[in-house]
């Protein structure tokens, strides 16, 4: 079974200074797909002109370009556009991300059969994390979730893991943006939840969408550069008939597993953390 969460509707960026250079024709694009990825429900062209500014003949067109293109898909049965995942896709792309999807897949798949339970890699992706890829459980029924699906950092067992194993100013930022957004009271729940993952090695966090699930996520880090670049996380689901209720031993291993891809990525030999 998979799990989908709804994610906070996002406002829309900020206009962009003025540029040196002007190319009207891509900055409607721009503009077009910039609204979209804040509209999870999608939006009628009247709505999307307005959103940005234009009227339905400036930007007819440019929909339906980006239609055409799949950066932008059409809601079956009414007139609603939604932004798809072809950016995204592109994305993973990138070298880096390729190179550590590559790494860390067949260490996921090594975690799912010693746990019986599915993973996925997160990255960060401004105050958000977003999975980028997952292996689901060896087991006929099992708890997963989307690549492609984000979740603010403060909600999720990944996010937590990741700030707690940032650099210290990348931290002292998230807090202050958690603050501004979300309030003194949870920036501070944040905060101490970060002290005690710093301290045990891995974030624990019960899942906050259903019951009988509890989300382990250990930290990926860059050696090279002392970061945390990403994290694998195992939504736990406790079976009845099967022994994998045992969550430190799942999230020792979850740690070795997330110690090797760390040491992989840096080109680093080292000796892997106890279980």
């Amino acid at each position: 079974m998979t799990t989908t969460v709804r994610s906070r509707e996002r406002k829309v960026p900020p206009v962009a200074k003025k540029s040196k250079y002007s190319a009207p024709a891509l900055e409607k694009g721009l503009d077009i797909i910039e609204y979209l990825s804040g509209r999870e429900r999608g939006e009628n062209l009247t709505s999307i002109a307005s959103g940005i500014g234009k009227s339905n003949n400036e930007i007819f067109r440019m929909v339906s370009v980006l239609e055409d293109r799949g950066f932008v898909g059409r809601i079956a049965d009414t007139d609603n556009f939604l932004l798809t995942d072809k950016l995204f896709h592109l994305g993973l792309n990138r070298p880096k991300k390729k190179n550590l999807m590559a790494i860390a897949i067949p260490a996921m798949e090594e975690f799912a059969r010693e746990c019986l339970n599915a993973c996925h890699l997160s990255v960060k992706s401004g105050n958000e994390v977003v999975v980028i890829s997952r292996v689901e459980s060896p087991v006929n029924v099992g708890i997963a979730v989307r690549v492609g699906h984000h979740l603010p950092l403060v909600h999720a067992p990944s996010g937590r893991c990741i700030t707690a194993f940032s650099r210290p100013d990348e931290i002292k930022s998230t807090l202050a943006a958690v603050k501004k957004s979300d309030g003194a009271e949870l920036a501070n729940e944040f905060h101490k939840a970060i002290k005690e993952i710093q301290t045990l090695g891995y974030s624990i966090m019960k899942d906050g969408f259903s019951i009988g699930v509890t989300g382990l996520s250990a930290p990926v880090l860059d050696l090279e550069r002392g970061d945390c670049i990403a994290a694998i996380t195992s939504p736990v689901l406790h079976y009845v008939h099967l022994k994998n209720t045992d969550l430190k031993k799942i999230a020792a291993r979850l740690r070795h597993h997330a110690d090797r891809i760390s040491r992989q990525y840096s080109n680093r030999r080292r000796e892997p953390i106890e279980d």
